[in-house]
Parts: structure tokens; C-alpha cells; sequence
């Protein structure tokens, strides 16, 4: 079977690479078709496939975050252009709005079943500003063979938005939970022996307002003044806050190490291992990787209460706060300080649920091997 993949976010993430490579190694027949705004964008995160074809499609203007509706409309008219639609068998949409809105239309014009991805994006970003396109969205979910969510916590929210409540119920027996993985490298380091440290606070990501690493600043030298030993370790770049995070920690160079960006998985490796505790309380996230190879490193977290890794490990890995509370980010650095011995729950961790050849596997299984009885909007086109 062949299956086309819709990911408008291929360009901008190796996760969906790292998916589409271990389904090309299990013998997948598949095309990548990504529609980048930037031109630069082109050819980014392709790799060799035996069985794998990319199209970078220019279809996407800018004008199209402003006509959501219009954007669906000319996506499809090109995927249509360029592919041949009766070699598809199967869709697999890696967002419920924007890539899912295209596989819906397809799957109206060929009949072609799909399956749609839901992400933080769509939860927090669609579902809660943008009613113009919820009409559109619960289609997709109704006609949708499968939907899979990246954490519990994503589902959740899912589940309590209004206009989706009914139809999230409806569907509960086609979801699944399917987190992403992480490079074979951390599964090949995994270290449960604790760190030599107990004051060293460390931020690996970026700089956007999402991020929230400012507030994080601020908890941390709030808590300096209790605890004077502690020391802030940041990693990371680009972003609206990168300027001030900066300038922030030149101005607080005795206690905060700006690192600048590092890709280099040893050297990543080895600042986790000596650091204490591994801090990121984003405003939303999908998952959040960088968690789980920090824990892999027996670093107890700080995440954010409600998303990301929220709900999908036991308590004891790290402490869940608000992200939009300076003080409540500041109890939760001083508890994982404090009581670092308390926080050991990544001995439990089976890092192998994140291994990408098995979430490959369980993609190829909820893609290929589900029975399609859900009614066709329409007939069936020629």
C-alpha cells in the first residue's frame, strides 16, 4: 500500500523525518508532501528512502493565514497537480486542522481513507481562536479512520473544548495515544545513575515567547535569593525573547551561563550530566522530547501542569507547575533542589516506547491495518 503523507511542518521539524525514515525501513511505500513558505525551506530534513518520495510544493502564500479556507482549496488543487491520486491508498495528515483539512478533501474527491494527527497547535491554537474553521474540523475528526495524539494531556484538552465535546465522546474508540520518539543516540546512552550535582539548573530549546524562559529567569533569581548556590545553565537560540533572554543573562553572568545553541549530542549529553534538574515550563506543548532525553540522562524535570509529559509518566519524575506563575515555577525549582533524592522516577522510565522503529510500527499498524467502515461524505469519485 501506498501511503501519502500531508505535513505542512516537515521542513521545520526532524521529528516527522525521524517517522517517515523507520516507515521507509519497514518496507513502506510512501510520498512526503510538504508545503514550506519559504523557498530556503526546500529539500530540508529529506533523507534516502528506498521507497520514498518528497515533493516541496511552493503552494503555500502568505496570504493564506488570513483565508484559512482558501489555503485548503488551492493545497488540494495542487496535491492533485502533482500526484496521481489512484496510487494512494491511505492519508496520514500530521495535523487536524491544516493538514487534516486537506486529507477531509480528498478523501471527499478519491474516497481515500485517512488517518489525522492532533497537536498542541490544534488544541490551543485552532480549537480556541479560530471558530471559522471548527465547522471544518469536526468533519475531519467524523471521517477520520483514526486520531491519533501525541500525549494524554493533548487529549484532554481535546476532550473539554466545547464545540468538540460531543464529537470527541463519539469518537473516543478510533483514538490513540502515540507519543513521538527520540534519537537512537539517547537510547543507546541511558544513564539511572543521579547526577554529581544538586544546584545546577539547566533550559535546553528556544527562545520564542512560547518557551516562557524568561519567567523562568525570574523564578530562578527569585529562588537565588533563598538558595545562593544554585546556578542556571541555558542552551538554546532564536526566538522573540532570544535578545532580552540574553542581555538577561550578561547581567546575571555570576549566576546564569548563556551556552548559545549546541547540536552536538556528546556535548549535550555531557552539560546534562552535569546539571541537577532539567527545566522547561512551557506555556503549550505538544510533548516536549527534550524531556525524555533528559530524563534518560537521570535528570528529574520541571514541566508544564497540563501539557506535554503531563499525565504519561508517575508522579515522582519531576513536578508539574503553572507556567504563567513566577512563584509557583520557583516552588517547583526549590522542591527538585531540595528534595532531589525524591525525584528517581526515571529509573522506571522504559525509554524504548520512544525508540522510532516501534512508534513506526504502531503508525504502520493504525495507518494499514484498520478496518475502513466509516460513510463516505459523498459518493465515491471515478
Amino acid at each position: 500500500m501506498k501511503i501519502l503523507h500531508i505535513c505542512n511542518d516537515f521542513c521545520y521539524s526532524k521529528v516527522h523525518a525521524e517517522l517517515y525514515f523507520e516507515l521507509d525501513r519497514l518496507g513502506e511505500e510512501q510520498v512526503i508532501y510538504t508545503y514550506p513558505l519559504s523557498p530556503l525551506k526546500v529539500g530540508t530534513n529529506r533523507f534516502d528512502g528506498a521507497r520514498t518520495n518528497f515533493v516541496y510544493s511552493d503552494v503555500h502564500k502568505h496570504y493564506h493565514k488570513f483565508f484559512f479556507h482558501k489555503k485548503i482549496h488551492d493545497i488540494v488543487e495542487d496535491v492533485c497537480q502533482r500526484l496521481d491520486m489512484a496510487t494512494i491508498d491511505c492519508i496520514h495528515a500530521t495535523t487536524l486542522f491544516s493538514d487534516g483539512g486537506v486529507a477531509y478533501a480528498l478523501h471527499r474527491k478519491f474516497g481515500i481513507p485517512y488517518v489525522v494527527a492532533v497537536r498542541n497547535t490544534d488544541v490551543n491554537e485552532y480549537m480556541s481562536l479560530a471558530p471559522h474553521t471548527w465547522s471544518l474540523g469536526r468533519k475531519v475528526i467524523k471521517y477520520a479512520q483514526k486520531l491519533v495524539f501525541i500525549s494524554p494531556s493533548i487529549y484532554n484538552h481535546f476532550c473539554q473544548r466545547h464545540f468538540f465535546k460531543d464529537i470527541a465522546a463519539k469518537s473516543a474508540e478510533k483514538t490513540v495515544i502515540c507519543p513521538n520518539g527520540i534519537n537512537t543516540y539517547w537510547l543507546e546512552n541511558i544513564t539511572s545513575e543521579p547526577t554529581a550535582m544538586s544546584n545546577e539548573i539547566l533550559y535546553i530549546g528556544r527562545f520564542d515567547t512560547n518557551k516562557n524562559v524568561l519567567r523562568l529567569i525570574d523564578a530562578f533569581l527569585a529562588l537565588k535569593r533563598e538558595l545562593p548556590d544554585i546556578h542556571f545553565t541555558i542552551v538554546g537560540e532564536r526566538g522573540e525573547q532570544e535578545k532580552e533572554i540574553i542581555s538577561k543573562a550578561v547581567l546575571h553572568q555570576d549566576a546564569i551561563t548563556y551556552l548559545g545553541p549546541i547540536y552536538d549530542r556528546e556535548e549535550l549529553r555531557r552539560i546534562m550530566r552535569q546539571s541537577s534538574v532539567f527545566a522547561m515550563t512551557s506555556i503549550y506543548e505538544t510533548f516536549g522530547l527534550v524531556y525524555v532525553e533528559a530524563l534518560s540522562q537521570g535528570l528529574p524535570i520541571l514541566f508544564t501542569k497540563g501539557q506535554g509529559v503531563d499525565g504519561y509518566f508517575s508522579d515522582d519524575i519531576g513536578v508539574a507547575v503553572n507556567p504563567k506563575r513566577t512563584d509557583e515555577i520557583q516552588r517547583g525549582l526549590r522542591e527538585l533542589l531540595v528534595n532531589h533524592d525524591k525525584y528517581k522516577g526515571y529509573e522506571k522510565v522504559d525509554f524504548e516506547q520512544f525508540r522510532w522503529s516501534k512508534i513506526a510500527q504502531k503508525y504502520k499498524d493504525i495507518i494499514l491495518n484498520t478496518n475502513y467502515e466509516l460513510p463516505l461524505p459523498i459518493q465515491k469519485a471515478k
